[in-house]
């Protein structure tokens, strides 16, 4: 299908920083937003360790018929209860609360910063000292930078505590970044007080040198992160911070190092494909996506984005009906899935079996949030059965959506 990328899953957005270490969520450049109920975010894992803090909610499916729930609140108070909570569960807590009523979002703000934010308090407090309490501001930085608030991180972290522990230093400099303060990023780092890890240092400097209107000095900032890029996880973490910074030769570069050393690593094949989909470059991700099936047979969903791309190429007719018969089967399991969908009709309709393609793609009802491949196909099987129309005004919804050149082609005669 055409790209709807993710690393780490979501498409990339310019500006976004991710640490060698794993689980860091790092800021991303833009204004500052608020927390809201209906803020989007990904899956929350226990953090590894201190260091190693995420703060982000997922999208919950609905609950069985009968089952029991617990409300948001119920949820942030067993949080907060718990005897072996820890200052990133009563953040989370917190945000879960301020999702719940974002009216008081900036009570629980305030609260988080009075509980959490004293680090000297916080040093008599805790039996652990001043490492603990350390550590607990790290985890507040984390989770006002991943909130929006990066203005308030830097009121609980100033510079002279930031320079002495790298994960503060990281959490610091995220918050200059979320506030456009290059200039104070490319002095800081560049001065003796930076404890970056080295090949972060050189990814933040790439950034800067960009956002300062210096290419040249940023594609350099670049190629020293990839030599210094020595491991699985650092070539990961650069893989994903070039993607999201718009460097797609480093980041095409790091991932296929990954394979190179780990060939099995679903990471580095999924963001190959995710910059090969983004290029428009359908012959190299169907060759990804092949290679994906390959080594991972079980898998419906890449089995089915192989043979949608093959089929995009113009598969023979003997690869169109075996995509027919798969794409039928994963339809069959899940009915609302639009791109098992896409796929069955695109294999009738190179078959000529246009009354079977119209009936793949008539239920179920389009939302609006389907892949734009697919509605792509959508539009021409219903011009190839009459239905013209609708099909052009498919074809005109979705042309404004990105593209692979062969789902272009498709709607490019209902847009004359």
């Amino acid at each position: 299908m055409s790209p709807g990328t993710s690393v780490t899953g979501p498409p990339p957005n310019q500006g976004a920083v991710a640490s060698s270490s794993p689980g860091v969520a790092l800021a991303k450049e833009g204004p500052p937003q608020d927390v809201s109920a209906a803020s989007t975010s990904e899956a929350t894992s226990p953090p590894e360790s201190a260091n190693t803090l995420t703060l982000t909610l997922a999208t919950t499916p609905p609950p069985a018929p009968n089952a029991a729930t617990m409300s948001a609140t119920e949820v942030a108070s067993a949080l907060e209860n718990h005897p072996d909570a820890r200052p990133y569960h009563k953040l989370l807590a917190l945000e879960l609360r301020a999702r719940h009523d974002p009216a008081l979002a900036d009570q629980y703000v305030r609260d988080a910063v009075e509980r959490f934010g004293n680090t000297g308090r916080l040093a008599q407090t805790y039996q652990g000292g001043a490492d603990l309490a350390d550590d607990t501001l790290v985890a507040l930085a984390a989770w006002l930078n991943k909130i929006g608030r990066p203005a308030k991180t830097l009121e609980v972290l100033p510079e002279a505590n930031a320079i002495q522990r790298q994960d503060l230093f990281v959490h610091y400099i995220n918050a200059l970044a979320a506030l456009q303060r290059w200039s104070e990023i490319k002095e800081l780092l560049m001065s003796e007080h930076s404890v970056a890890d080295p090949m972060v240092q050189h990814i933040y400097l790439a950034m800067t040198q960009s956002h300062l209107g210096s290419a040249t000095a940023a594609t350099n900032e670049w190629q020293r992160a990839l030599q210094l890029a020595n491991t699985t996880e650092k070539l990961l973490a650069l893989a994903s911070n070039a993607e999201q910074n718009s460097a797609v030769d480093i980041a095409d570069t790091a991932y296929s190092e990954v394979i190179k050393t780990t060939p099995t690593n679903r990471a580095a094949y999924t963001g190959r494909l995710r910059l090969a989909l983004a290029a428009g470059k359908t012959a190299q991700a169907q060759e990804i996506a092949a290679e994906i099936a390959r080594l991972w047979p079980d898998d419906a969903a890449a089995r089915n984005q192989d043979a949608y791309l093959r089929l995009l190429l113009g598969a023979s007719s003997d690869a169109a009906e075996a995509a027919q018969r798969e794409a039928q089967l994963l339809v069959a399991k899940e009915p609302r899935n639009w791109s098992a969908r896409a796929t069955l009709g695109l294999a009738c309709l190179r078959l000529g079996r246009n009354k079977e393609a119209l009936a793949a793609i008539r239920e179920p009802r389009v939302t609006g949030v389907e892949p734009p491949g697919a509605l792509a196909v959508r539009a021409a099987i219903l011009a190839a059965t009459g239905y013209t129309d609708p099909a052009r005004n498919d074809a005109r919804l979705v042309n404004a959506n990105p593209l692979l050149p062969e789902e272009r082609a498709l709607i490019a005669p209902l847009l004359q």
